[in-house]
């Protein structure tokens, strides 16, 4: 009984730091993406003020 309880806490705690790690991976992804549309779009307006861009 004592190892079910210790694998059933041992569990739950894997599974709040995966939901953690996971959480933090999404927010990570979600401001890289967001810089590099950024710089997409800066890319855009400097190409098209030299004339660069089709």
């Amino acid at each position: 009984m004592h190892l079910d309880r210790r694998h059933a806490e041992d569990r739950d705690y894997m599974d709040r730091e995966f939901r953690e790690v996971r959480a933090l991976l999404k927010l990570s992804y979600a401001q890289l993406h967001e810089r590099v549309e950024d710089l997409d779009h800066r890319v855009s307006r400097i190409e098209h003020h030299l004339g660069l861009s089709e």
